[in-house]
């Protein structure tokens, strides 16, 4: 029965990896979700042992078969609702280096733009690590993280832009900005549109697949050694790594944070089946509602206020307190965690990838409607990009494959959210941008057109 199993996950990664090739060979965005998605099937299956020995037999079947159907139903999904778009009615469309160029401006505005709501926003807590600041979070703080993650994919666009100074400015600005904000996703999305932008590109005389392959195998060790790093500046925070420079030892304390941090060098996403299995055991209509992130995704548009509008609960943060309640996280250092975490109010949330985030709320029946919804949304970001103008489809480009990132992963909503409020803050920002300059041209217009007094010769 195991074996049978194990082959079921195994026929599912394949299918969700043939899905992959499909949308990227048609310029697709999501075809970072079947293929991370595939990714966390292998290791299902790699990890096969340890996870029937801690959750049992039958919770291993059942995770087969949400294999099996979910990758199905969102396979049929995808396939379905794209054919009421021509073939490649859904591709990104091509940039070239004048679109680069001014991506790279614009990115290098909002850097600043950024800088100056974190000052305004933080004050004297600007110097604090990104624990102890998350307390001050608010309107400005949100907005600067959202102009920094459209901000950090302006260093892709800069050396395609052939302005490499420009570039490593935005560098260092995206590097001093994560430091105080701690966003990892928002440094992740020059890493994968530079990883996007590379795979694209024609490879020469050289194997097509051969050369994707090395790409590929060079972004996921790339993002593997960001995350440790990012993590460890995120933690010693401005004044943390001023000290440590002063002090002359700014690399031995890097070194001994990372090894003192006990960081997982795969950024947790080892775990994820771990998390599957863990949500397979807890799903209840009771407990986590029916097809609740659903109904989040539709909320996404609307604002929460505070004693006006509650939208429904977010199931991997439920999930994440039910983990504590049974000690699910019983190692020292996960305890300490969740236990800080409850004194704070500052509460985590734990990623079933997106097969057990849909499967919490609603069982099979919730599973096979949310994954046939989930496809028709993949398939419109895909329309929405392919129709949108060339510069706002690289600006959003590097925020929406993070997105998807978080999708697979199991926090849907936030990774949706990316492609919902970034897209409409670039909407906003483009608008406004008319606005002044066709304010500024009537202006010069009506200033050719005003007569000057006359020159009288006395």
């Amino acid at each position: 029965m195991i074996f049978l199993a194990m082959v079921l996950i195994v026929m599912s990664a394949l299918l969700l990896t043939f899905m992959s090739i499909v949308c990227f060979r048609r310029r697709r965005l999501s075809a970072v979700v079947f293929f991370a998605t595939a990714g966390y099937a292998f290791m299902a299956v790699i990890n096969s042992e340890y996870l029937i020995n801690k959750f049992g037999e039958d919770v291993y079947t059942q995770m087969s078969l949400i294999y099996v159907i979910g990758s199905f139903v969102l396979s049929i999904s995808v396939q379905y609702f794209s054919e009421f778009v021509p073939k490649y009615g859904l591709s990104l469309p091509v940039w070239n280096q004048s679109d680069f160029h001014w991506h790279a401006t614009f990115a290098f505005v909002l850097a600043l733009a950024s800088i100056a709501l974190i000052v305004f926003a933080r004050g004297e807590a600007l110097l604090m690590n990104w624990s102890e600041a998350r307390a001050s979070s608010g309107f400005f703080v949100s907005l600067a993280t959202s102009f920094f993650m459209l901000a950090s994919p302006g260093i892709v666009s800069a050396f395609h832009a052939k302005r490499p100074t420009l570039g490593v400015m935005l560098l260092l600005l995206s590097v001093g900005l994560f430091v105080v904000i701690g966003s990892r996703a928002s440094l992740l999305v020059a890493i994968f549109l530079g990883a996007w932008l590379m795979l694209l590109k024609e490879p020469g005389r050289r194997s097509r697949s051969l050369s994707r392959f090395w790409v590929i195998t060079i972004a996921l060790v790339v993002v593997l050694l960001v995350h440790t790093i990012l993590r460890t500046l995120r933690g010693f925070g401005i004044a943390g790594l001023l000290q440590a420079f002063n002090e002359g030892n700014l690399l031995a304390a890097l070194f001994l944070f990372i090894m003192d941090d006990d960081v997982s060098l795969t950024g947790g996403e080892s775990d994820m089946p771990i998390y599957l299995m863990f949500a397979i055991t807890q799903s209840s209509i009771d407990d986590f509602g029916f097809m609740t992130s659903i109904q989040r995704l539709l909320l996404l548009p609307m604002p929460s206020i505070q004693g006006w509008t509650a939208k429904p609960i977010d199931v991997t943060g439920r999930l994440w307190n039910r983990a504590f309640e049974q000690g699910f996280l019983d190692d020292e250092q996960g305890q300490a965690a969740l236990l800080e975490a409850y004194v704070t109010g500052n509460y985590g949330s734990l990623h079933p990838t997106f097969f057990g985030e849909y499967f919490l709320a609603g069982g099979w029946m919730g599973l096979v409607m949310s994954m046939f919804l989930l496809g028709a949304v993949f398939v419109a970001i895909d329309l929405f990009m392919h129709r949108a103008d060339r510069f706002t489809s690289l600006a959003l480009c590097g925020p929406i494959l993070v997105g998807y990132l978080f999708v697979a992963r199991g926090s849907s909503v936030a990774g949706l959210g990316f492609f919902v409020y970034l897209g409409a803050v670039v909407g906003l920002l483009r608008y406004a941008a008319r606005r002044v300059k066709g304010l500024w041209v009537a202006a010069i217009i009506a200033n050719s057109a005003t007569p000057r007094p006359a020159l009288v010769n006395n």
